[in-house]
């Protein structure tokens, strides 16, 4: 009998997470993203594990896709997942002037770049970074940095001892930005 899905990631070597995780995120995409997560829970949270052992600068290097595709398929999982948390959404969002709240994601050791906006009772993110006049706040520093915050990871030690930058209001910080990084982690499930 095969190894499920869950059991490969886990199972993989830091040194193989470059050639193979390709053809894992093209499994899930190929069976749907929300069905992979629904059969395999916590198949993304296992991903960002696995790529946070890995060489991510090598990675961001050689294949710098490879965060693209990732980054792809996270949003599509969360964003309908989020489904499920509307009503909170909504609450986060309605003392903002736009109904929305916009983050960005930016590492200095790879290429990766990617935002979210929760708005309309829903997360949804891409690739890239939004417009600095679009953005209500950008996380900045190395790529296992982002991807601990973005699996719901902080502790305020982190800001002073990681180097992770924090841009925005920093009332936004406390009552937005970290509880949604939260939520999002909690989603990846």
């Amino acid at each position: 009998m095969p190894e499920d899905l869950i059991d490969r990631i886990v199972n993989l070597e830091p040194g193989d997470v470059e050639a193979k995780l390709p053809a894992l995120l093209g499994e899930i995409k190929k069976n749907g993203v929300e069905e992979s997560m629904n059969e395999y829970p916590g198949v993304l949270f296992q991903i960002f594990l696995k790529l946070e052992e890995s060489d991510l600068a090598k990675i961001g290097a050689d294949s710098p896709e490879l965060f693209d595709t990732f980054t792809k398929i996270i949003w599509e999982g969360v964003s309908k997942r989020s489904e499920g948390v509307a009503s909170y959404l909504e609450e986060v969002v309605k003392d903002l002037p736009r109904k929305k709240f916009v983050v960005n994601f930016e590492t200095f050791d790879t290429p990766l770049k990617l935002h979210f906006v929760v708005s309309d009772g829903k997360f949804s993110g891409d690739v890239g970074m939004t417009s600095f006049r679009e953005q209500d706040c950008r996380w900045f520093a190395d790529t296992k940095t982002i991807l601990a915050l973005m699996r719901g990871e902080f502790r305020q030690t982190m800001i002073f001892t990681e180097k992770l930058f924090f841009e925005g209001a920093f009332g936004l910080l406390g009552k937005k930005a970290v509880p949604l990084c939260g939520l999002l982690g909690s989603l990846l499930m």
